[in-house]
């Protein structure tokens, strides 16, 4: 019995040592230069209110293929459509000239100046990410674990009363 609480007590430990994240992991990225980084996004749709929704969705993407590009790149943030309009885009833009597009025939535009990206803080949000890629990875990991340790526990714990079982079972045929 106290082999068993043991048991189930280091499966408890190694399951929290596996799946708690390691705060100490840091990797120091160097800094990129942002030479080719552009100063404004345009956007285009049948409306104004498309033409922003074009704007911020053609930044996003111009971002993932900016940072991948980059020596430094980002193993797994990406940025959301919220992130750029909240610290990408600097102001409200404005609207710019109409365009003929083959896609959509005239469109309104809609132009947006750019801010510079911060790369510290996009390396600490890539950190972030990494670090819960990580405990997602582990969780699952000690599940596996935590799974085999409870049929490793049930099986020993059946063998265990089918041998008290036999034994209770020779001891009566010996007495009779």
């Amino acid at each position: 019995m106290m082999r068993m609480i043991m048991a189930i007590w280091w499966t408890l430990a190694i399951f929290w040592l596996s799946t708690h994240p390691l705060e100490a992991q840091s990797k120091s990225k160097k800094a990129a230069r942002l030479e080719d980084w552009p100063t404004e996004v345009k956007g285009f749709g049948l409306t104004e209110e498309a033409a922003k929704r074009d704007a911020v969705t053609r930044l996003r993407e111009e971002t993932i293929l900016y940072l991948r590009s980059k020596e430094t790149a980002p193993l797994v943030w990406e940025p959301t459509s919220e992130y750029v309009k909240r610290n990408l885009i600097d102001g409200t833009g404005k609207r710019g000239d109409d365009e003929e597009i083959p896609a959509l025939g005239l469109a309104k535009t809609w132009v947006f100046p750019l801010k510079q990206l911060d790369l510290a803080k996009i390396a600490q949000l890539d950190e972030q990410a990494q670090r819960q890629a990580r405990v997602e990875d582990r969780l699952s990991l000690g599940g596996y674990f935590v799974g085999a340790a409870i049929v490793c526990l049930g099986g020993t714990s059946v063998l265990l009363s089918a041998k008290e079982w036999l034994k209770k079972r020779k001891l009566a045929s010996v007495a009779r």
